[in-house]
């Protein structure tokens, strides 16, 4: 058994944003990778005419999962779905379900996040809030980054003797070898005259064999878009 492995056994996890892309990529690997989990919370928002249960079941009936289901074939028996939503006030989970997991729950996982770098603050009337959120966010391009900010100092206030990390991936593209390798063409949205990438596509390729050929094509940035070729 590896360190993993043997640290995260009959470990109760609890993941936020479990539903999202790096959410279901979390949870994936660590069920591949540590078979004797115990078992994972995640934070489902209610969906009308879906139960949560049917929403975990979406979620392992995509290729994503399909190597987790040969090393762990209960595998629907150990995610433990909540109702939530991140929006209201003590996530709107039920006095029931925050004792479970208040009581049971050794590692948290935070990964839900609004992906709009433009968001709307919404702590005052809309009026005052669009006057000073250019002073509010300073030298930071966009409320995204500022916000960011706000939850990593509440973190370092409020984390006490807890060991925390926080990790934050400069760009999310696609698996490179696990669970399975996709081939990508990313395209990266450019700010001209900045050398700072604001936004991502990723674009699968159907034709592996085209890519050794790839690393030939020269980097640039067409005069009509802002479409920044890798």
């Amino acid at each position: 058994m590896s360190m993993i492995a043997a640290f995260y056994s009959n470990k109760s996890v609890l993941i936020t944003g479990a539903t999202g892309f790096l959410g279901k990529v979390l949870m994936e690997k660590l069920f591949r990778t540590s078979p004797h989990l115990k078992v994972i919370y995640i934070l489902v928002r209610p969906k009308s005419g879906q139960t949560l249960q049917e929403r975990v079941f979406q979620i392992l009936n995509s290729k994503l999962f399909e190597k987790v289901k040969e090393v762990c074939p209960n595998v629907h028996e150990k995610i433990r779905p909540i109702s939530a939503d991140l929006n209201q006030r003590d996530f709107a989970i039920s006095k029931e379900d925050m004792q479970e997991l208040l009581s049971c729950t050794n590692i948290v996982f935070h990964c839900a996040a609004t992906v709009r770098f433009d968001a709307h603050l919404r702590w005052l009337d809309d009026s005052i809030i669009d006057e000073i959120t250019p002073k509010l966010i300073g030298d930071r391009p966009n409320t995204y980054t500022y916000t960011k900010a706000l939850g990593e100092i509440v973190v370092q206030q409020e984390s006490g003797n807890l060991n925390v990390a926080i990790v934050r991936p400069s760009i999310v593209g696609a698996t490179w070898q696990e669970p399975f390798p996709v081939n990508t063409l990313l395209l990266l949205y450019f700010n001209p005259g900045a050398l700072r990438t604001s936004f991502f596509l990723i674009v699968h390729l159907h034709f592996p064999l085209l890519l050794p050929f790839l690393s030939f094509i020269p980097l640039f940035l067409h005069p009509l878009t802002n479409w920044l070729v890798l």
